[in-house]
């Protein structure tokens, strides 16, 4: 995640963040497997919380008024 944000950092001023990931499972709750629920777990809550959390001085920068 890190690489991702020096390379925006350096080729763009980065002002607004957009969670356009995600996976979702269509089968029971009841057989789906401990280790999809932790795949899923991490792309949809953890991979958004670590971008902010890297983009946050940024996007304080553009919009102060916001933080």
């Amino acid at each position: 995640m890190i690489c991702i944000y020096k390379f925006l950092t350096l080729v763009c001023n980065v002002n607004t963040l957009i969670n356009n990931a995600g996976i979702g499972n269509t089968e029971s709750f009841s057989i789906v497997s401990p280790e999809l629920f932790k795949q899923q777990i991490k792309l949809n809550v953890l991979a958004t919380t670590l971008l902010t959390s890297l983009f946050i001085p940024d996007l304080k920068e553009m919009a102060p008024l916001i933080f």
